[in-house]
């Protein structure tokens, strides 16, 4: 997937991953936000370490976009459908799938855009992080 700067356009890998969380609980659910934007931030570190251009609307829309506020979250949404249009792929890096990310998907199928499923279970993705990183250090 790595290209030669300048000779072929990199892929466009949407991020599909939850947001919002599912904890009741203020505290558990500002936890578990926090964990689900980490969660988006590695799978865009694992996209970038292997030539892809990452395209993670929830880590960008929620710099400057309130998420629990419903017409900035339809907003971030319709951001989001937007960027998709233009990726090559859409990565599912969660095994639940938030009604957010079924639409995503749904726009993706109906696009003809490929839609891939990366396992989350036991560390899966920090596990392949490390081994790209490692191979990286072996050149």
């Amino acid at each position: 997937m790595e290209k030669e700067a300048g000779n072929e356009r990199m892929e466009r890998i949407y991020v599909c991953s939850p947001l919002r969380p599912k904890a009741r609980d203020m505290e558990e659910a500002r936890a578990e936000f926090e964990r689900n934007l980490e969660r988006a931030a590695q799978a865009c570190r694992l996209l970038a370490n292997i030539g892809a251009v990452p395209i993670a609307p929830h880590l960008y829309c929620t710099q400057f976009l309130d998420d629990s506020i419903r017409e900035e979250r339809k907003t971030g949404m319709k951001i989001g459908h937007e960027l998709l249009k233009d990726c090559d792929e859409l990565w599912v890096f969660s095994e639940h799938i938030s009604s957010g990310m079924a639409q995503e998907i749904n726009i993706a199928s109906e696009m003809g855009i490929p839609v891939r499923m990366i396992s989350q279970s036991k560390g899966f993705l920090r596990k392949l992080q490390r081994a790209l990183e490692g191979a990286g250090n072996e050149e």
